[in-house]
């Protein structure tokens, strides 16, 4: 068996494992690479990028979020 078909078999058994293994060997790579500290602003970034490109794509503007995340539900 390839390796390729070694992974995906894997990924299709156990896709929380695989994918869990996977972000989990990134990060501590990460951490080695940059530091904990400088991995932390740089999800942090990430993050705020990603809340960005959501509002850009609900078409909401900061002040909605903003009262979106203070709203009683």
């Amino acid at each position: 068996m390839e390796f390729s078909g070694f992974i995906a078999d894997l990924f299709n058994k156990n896709p929380g494992k695989t994918v869990g293994a996977i972000v989990g060997l990134v990060l501590g790579i990460l951490i080695l690479v940059f530091g904990f500290l400088q991995l932390l602003v740089i999800i942090i970034f990430i993050l705020l990028g990603i809340i960005v490109g959501k509002m850009i794509d609900d078409r909401a503007s900061i002040i909605d979020a903003i009262t979106g995340f203070f709203r009683r539900r």
